[in-house]
């Protein structure tokens, strides 16, 4: 039975097709089933990049909070690109001017925490996690009133998304095969 993480992804072809897909996959030492997962696999690590917003990022003021502080969220469109790259991820929430983040304890998926630079200066940065392809936190204008912050909120939209986006840039891709995989074991056993 498959994990509660695992999907089934079903197609109707025709008879002939289907007995000459598992002939193929038989060729190769390895189970239909396997072939057909690789096969997905494959062309979604190929084909992820082809979405043009990566990461959706909306801001949220909830009626009882003062003005100028806002529920934020970045979440990646195509959530199960993280699983391609290693599952929760560190970005570097960007430093922008008269704006704060900071972690929402109450619907904090994700979190803010301070790490040193890179840079040896005693200067923290602050991090945001993705869990499950998704970040929360809040934001919010910073000494001066929300009408009057040089940095809207479509600044913070696009400085957060391409901090994300640069994140998962330098993560390493898992590799895409250009010929059919098929365990190693089934090879050697082709092969003598």
């Amino acid at each position: 039975m498959p994990s509660p993480m695992m999907q089934t992804l079903k197609t109707r072809v025709s008879d002939h097709l289907k007995q000459n897909f598992e002939a193929l996959a038989e060729l190769r030492g390895i189970t239909a089933s396997d072939m057909l997962r690789v096969l997905v696999d494959d062309f979604v690590a190929r084909h992820i990049g082809q979405f043009s917003d990566r990461v959706m990022v909306s801001f949220h003021r909830p009626d009882d909070w003062d003005h100028g502080v806002w529920k934020a969220r970045a979440r990646l469109q195509v959530p199960g690109e993280i699983d391609h790259l290693g599952g929760h991820i560190l970005f570097e929430l960007p430093r922008l001017d008269r704006r704060l983040f900071r972690e929402d304890k109450i619907d904090g998926k994700g979190m803010v925490a301070p790490r040193p630079t890179d840079d040896g200066r005693n200067h923290l940065v602050l991090m945001g996690m993705l869990v499950a392809g998704e970040w929360r936190g809040i934001v919010e204008t910073n000494g001066v009133l929300e009408e009057d912050n040089p940095t809207s909120l479509q600044d913070v939209r696009d400085a957060l998304r391409r901090s994300i986006e640069a994140t998962l840039d330098r993560l390493p891709q898992r590799p895409v095969d250009t010929e059919l995989r098929a365990p190693e074991a089934a090879v050697r056993r082709r092969k003598s």
